[in-house]
């Protein structure tokens, strides 16, 4: 193993240790990275070992780094030999082609355009210029793209949300049904809800209209939604609280770390007398560099359970009654209980999960600014609460007569909270809400 390898750019951290340097770095990871992380560094460090899973932790022991006598026990919880988060995109269509028989025509030019997917999972790229970047005919790339856009999940390689919609009811044998007529000769007047135009264009009884437009809201409009990025993380949470006897705990999630352990038999070699000198400094290095290791996760585990357990008391009210009722709370005031810089805050949060009663959740989301609430100045309601009002208001409203933003803005400011239109905007497109002229349905005749 190299020198160990810090990723941030020299110039960002220019006043710092090489080992705090490294700790940071480790301190933003989250489990599935250090996951990996580990495992690369035992596979190239002699010095570090998987320990056996059946045996029992021990209580790691503090030991200067430089130090050539180390307690014989000394040990660091990590993650599990590899990670288990979901698949990206890429690999879950990589997986489907490659159960495809070796030769399925086209199969090449599949995987080609499989690289040019945006984050949605669309092809935005038009067919001709991919053909002029790769060296190949557009005929071609339209067989490939046909096979992509027969994989899961339905409506991937799309060029438009009209096509990805299409695929989708393709897929679901609904092509030559009234929702795909609506998609292929209707699609603006859908889009525009104007739905006594699109009756009298489709020469069809208004319960059928309605039901097809039912069938068309309930596609998928972002194919790749359920591969964000985002989501990885969160199936395999950095800390778990735990409601227990009435109140809650909170502790890492030790079950995705494997032990890792120093080497006995090199560590031996180290002290032995005969052993030749180049030798000795190969593994006086390596043990520093396993040291740094074991030394920066344990400081990691230590700084994320001092903030979850901040957090938990905090946001007691959160945990118990749901989002609504989360407290704004900045980084710098949990700095500020534990002790700490807030850049450490924002290091050790960023990227991390946390199980809680409401399922695995961003740290982040126990953080946010907050507003007034108009009737006392000095109590701040947080963001989060606003929005939950704001999704309250919008379901409960009349669907063939939707609530505009600035009629949304003056019911939440009527309930104590002073936002303005442009605010109420923002939390609706938060919220993945569609503004009000286009969430209007038709009414029922």
């Amino acid at each position: 193993m190299t020198d160990v390898q810090v990723r941030r750019e020299p110039q960002q951290l220019p006043s710092l240790a090489p080992f705090v340097r490294f700790a940071l770095e480790i301190l933003q990871m989250p489990l599935a990275q250090l996951q990996r992380c580990v495992v690369e560094q035992v596979e190239e460090n002699p010095l570090l070992e998987l320990a056996d899973r059946s045996l029992p932790p021990t209580k790691s022991t503090s030991v200067p780094v430089g130090d050539d006598e180390h307690p014989e026990e000394y040990r660091a919880d990590l993650s599990s030999s590899l990670p288990h988060g979901s698949m990206s995109l890429r690999e879950h269509l990589l997986f489907q082609l490659g159960c495809l028989p070796d030769d399925t025509p086209d199969l090449r030019t599949a995987h080609t355009l499989l690289e040019w997917l945006d984050s949605d999972g669309y092809l935005r790229t038009p067919l001709e210029d991919v053909a002029q970047a790769e060296g190949l005919t557009v005929a071609a790339l339209e067989q490939g793209l046909a096979i992509l856009q027969r994989l899961d999940p339905p409506g991937v390689g799309a060029r438009s949300l009209s096509e990805c919609l299409l695929v989708q009811l393709v897929q679901r044998n609904q092509s030559g049904g009234l929702a795909a007529r609506i998609i292929r000769e209707h699609f603006e007047t859908f889009t525009k809800r104007r739905w006594n135009e699109l009756v009298s264009r489709l020469h069809a009884a208004p319960s059928a209209v309605r039901a097809a437009c039912e069938v068309i809201t309930h596609l998928e409009p972002k194919p790749a939604r359920s591969f964000s990025a985002d989501l990885a993380p969160a199936l395999v949470p950095d800390l778990i609280v735990r409601h227990v006897e009435g109140d809650y705990e909170i502790e890492l999630n030790r079950e995705e770390l494997p032990r890792v352990t120093l080497s006995q038999r090199y560590r031996t070699l180290l002290r032995d007398p005969a052993a030749p000198a180049d030798a000795k400094r190969f593994l006086r290095e390596r043990l520093r560099q396993a040291l740094w290791l074991l030394r920066a996760v344990e400081q990691r585990n230590a700084r994320l359970l001092s903030i979850g357990r901040c957090l938990i008391e905090l946001q007691r009210d959160y945990l118990e009654r749901g989002l609504s009722h989360l407290k704004p709370l900045t980084q710098g005031e949990v700095a500020k209980a534990i002790n700490c810089h807030p850049s450490t805050i924002s290091r050790a949060v960023a990227h991390k999960t946390i199980q809680t009663p409401y399922g695995i959740v961003p740290l982040e989301r126990f953080f946010g600014g907050g507003v007034d609430d108009g009737q006392h100045p000095s109590n701040r309601v947080s963001t989060h609460r606003i929005r939950a009002e704001l999704k309250q208001l919008i379901a409960s409203e009349d669907p063939t007569h939707p609530l505009s933003d600035e009629v949304l803005g003056a019911a939440l400011r009527a309930r104590g909270y002073p936002v303005a239109r442009r605010t109420v905007a923002k939390y609706r497109e938060q919220l993945s809400i569609l503004p009000a002229h286009l969430r209007r349905q038709m009414p029922v005749s």
